[in-house]
């Protein structure tokens, strides 16, 4: 094959390492690393180095998993016995909501603030003001997307999304980058950070959605056998492993970004993070254009944005298609074949259910006294992160026995190296997920 034609063939099969980046750079990301630049400028570096190095076998394995077998890691799991898929279904269930709330919540924040808008409206003490109205938008918005072209709008929207955000993002970085001042950077956690029950949620937080929380891995299986049933493309084990890697070391790098971008641009003005999700993302905004002028606005603002939508859009189509498929995998095995079968049905009424709760959530959480600030933003985040830091080691742990069970070729296995980094990421996350719980609880 000559090189434009297969240049062309891969550009076919690239598209779920780009979910996978989607899906990484809302709030894990634009929130998260923002506000450990923040807090503790450059400190918490070394964080998001080390988990996004240490999930990389995991995260890896999804659409490995699915190449080598034509089935989900889904499947993966029933191979296992029903015991893993009710832990699966629990470690979800226990996210999936507040989860849609909260990139949902952030994402119409933003939108809100770049359309000047601010009112408050209640009905029988639910909040109905612009931060809920939008997300309701935001989430029909997604809905029309989804129905109109399914899987196949899900890859181009977002990867014109994802086009957006890497420009806007090196370009806000860059001139971030012209404010740095060495005399305010600081590369050591202040005392007490790992051994105080406060700053330690700060950082297993971050280290839970940095750069994705683990179930991604089994969402991008999913992903892999959507986008190949979508392209008619059946791509070779080195193109899935190149199109992940692009979509997982893009999400570290955007990581490190925007820690960059509080770093230089919060943590030496002394920047405080308002827990109100509205004014969170005005202040967000309104900072850059203080730092850089009114210029600055529309393009911090589609870097904001597009971090956000890209977000909402690709969680509001995976939780039901994954929950779908798992309610499948209770009834029947799943078969390997060229076109999955999703259950629509099923789809549609999970996306409805976590939609209409998600905004139950909001519209209740925010209609508590005073209007506009019942929930706080930096709690609701470090909630659903914290959640994710403790399942870590039992989703990575049934991640690798499916990557090294019998169903898996001994040729098509990952080599050594990786079984033990593997094994080595599981270690840790127990270890550490065991002194948080001791910390937090019992110290």
């Amino acid at each position: 094959m000559n090189e434009p034609a297969s240049r062309k063939s891969f550009l076919k099969v690239l598209g779920p390492g780009l979910l996978f980046a989607g899906t990484s750079v809302g709030v894990s990301e634009m929130v998260q690393s923002t506000r450990a630049g923040a807090d503790f400028s450059f400190a918490l570096l070394i964080v998001i180095v080390l988990a996004c190095a240490l999930k990389y076998p995991a995260f890896a394995f999804g659409p490995w998993y699915a190449h080598a077998t034509g089935v989900s890691l889904l499947e993966g799991f029933r191979r296992q016995g029903r015991w893993a898929l009710i832990l699966f279904l629990l470690v979800t269930l226990g996210t999936v909501f507040t989860v849609q709330a909260i990139v949902t919540l952030i994402s119409a924040s933003v939108l809100a603030s770049l359309l000047g808008l601010d009112y408050q409206f209640s009905v029988l003490g639910l909040n109905l003001g612009p931060a809920v109205t939008v997300s309701a938008g935001l989430l029909i918005a997604c809905a029309l997307i989804l129905r109109a072209g399914e899987y196949k709008w899900l890859d181009r929207v977002n990867k014109t999304l994802i086009f957006v955000l890497t420009a806007s993002t090196i370009v806000a970085t860059i001139l971030a980058l012209t404010k740095l001042s060495t005399g305010t950077m600081v590369w050591t956690l202040p005392e007490g950070t790992l051994s105080d029950r406060g700053p330690i949620v700060r950082v297993t937080g971050l280290i839970g959605w940095t750069p994705a929380a683990y179930d991604v891995a089994v969402w991008h299986s999913v992903w892999f056998l959507a986008h190949r049933a979508q392209s008619g493309q059946n791509p070779t084990l080195k193109e899935a492993r190149l199109d992940f890697n692009i979509g997982y070391w893009f999400s570290s790098f955007t990581s490190v970004c925007f820690l960059t971008l509080g770093a230089c641009l919060m943590y030496a003005n002394g920047f405080v993070f308002p827990e109100n999700p509205v004014a969170f993302a005005s202040a967000l905004v309104n900072l850059y254009v203080l730092n850089f002028g009114e210029w600055a606005r529309p393009l911090l603002g589609l870097c904001a944005f597009s971090a956000m939508f890209s977000t909402v859009l690709v969680v509001t189509d995976s939780f039901p298609r994954v929950l779908s498929n798992l309610v499948q995998r209770f009834r029947e095995p799943e078969q390997p074949q060229l076109t999955p079968v999703m259950p629509k049905r099923l789809y549609w009424f999970a996306m409805a259910a976590i939609c209409t709760l998600a905004l139950a959530i909001l519209a209740h959480g925010l209609g508590q006294p005073p209007l506009g600030g019942g929930i706080k933003l930096g709690q609701l985040i470090d909630l659903a992160t914290t959640l994710s830091f403790l399942s870590a080691p039992f989703l990575g742990f049934l991640i690798h026995r499916a990557m090294f069970s019998k169903d898996i070729p001994t040729e098509m296995r990952p080599g050594r190296f990786l079984q033990s980094f593997s094994m080595f990421s599981i270690a840790f996350n127990v270890v550490f997920g065991a002194y948080f719980l001791w910390l937090r609880f019992w110290s």
